[in-house]
């Protein structure tokens, strides 16, 4: 495919992109399949030769649609939002043909001080102090990820990457809910069990209520604190 093929065939992806979404009201929300259903419609091995974009694009309408869980479907509620919109397509289509990767400024000045300035434009929208920063991620997990980091290295006087967790006072993690802050309190502080477990004189308290009343998390920063551990709480 050259760049002329790509201007036809992204007509035509385009094309069928608002078909797609004119047609999911009357499509399941999942498919109704069995796993193996997609492979079986794959050769088993890999083609010898490049096949025709006709070809492809066949092969895509015939298994892909049918075979998929539609997650812009309007009866589409799991997990969490996911919603494309017009523009953001338009979006993606432009980014991948730039293709920039914005680790650095100089990597990509404008993806960094667009990314910057959009970043001031969102705090401003949500009524942020001036002064406050911080990062967006990628995911849930990663967000989390990076709270427990921050709650460990407040709580230690940011210690633990200066110097290092041996010798630190030991630490209790109490949280309710989200599977992602166990995960994570087991590998920042060293944890390997759930629900009640201690090493390296760490604890990490597991609830899966959300519902718990604010005195207990009171409570349970005493009890830490009674077991001569610094408390860390979590309330997802």
């Amino acid at each position: 495919m050259d760049h002329d093929d790509l201007n036809q065939w992204s007509k035509r992806a385009a094309d069928w992109s608002r078909d797609y979404h004119a047609s999911l009201r009357g499509r399941p929300v999942r498919a109704p399949l069995n796993p193996g259903a997609i492979a079986r419609q794959l050769p088993a091995a890999p083609p010898e030769a490049a096949e025709s974009m006709d070809t492809i694009f066949a092969d895509f309408e015939r298994i892909v649609p049918p075979g998929i869980t539609h997650w812009q479907h309007p009866r589409f509620f799991a997990y969490f939002p996911a919603n494309a919109s017009p523009a953001s397509m338009l979006a993606e289509q432009l980014a991948n043909a730039i293709a920039a990767q914005g680790m650095l400024w100089q990597t990509s000045p404008a993806v960094t001080e667009i990314e910057q300035v959009m970043m001031s434009w969102l705090a401003q929208a949500l009524g942020l102090p001036a002064d406050f920063t911080g990062t967006i991620h990628d995911s849930a997990t990663t967000a989390t990820l990076s709270a427990i980091l921050t709650m460990r290295e407040v709580a230690l006087g940011h210690q633990g990457n200066l110097t290092g967790l041996s010798g630190q006072p030991r630490l209790g993690l109490w949280y309710q809910g989200a599977e992602t802050v166990h995960r994570f309190g087991l590998m920042i502080m060293g944890m390997i069990f759930p629900l009640f477990c201690e090493r390296g004189g760490h604890r990490l308290l597991w609830s899966r209520s959300s519902l718990l009343p604010p005195p207990l998390d009171l409570a349970m920063a005493d009890q830490h604190r009674r077991i001569d551990r610094l408390p860390l709480v979590v309330r997802m």
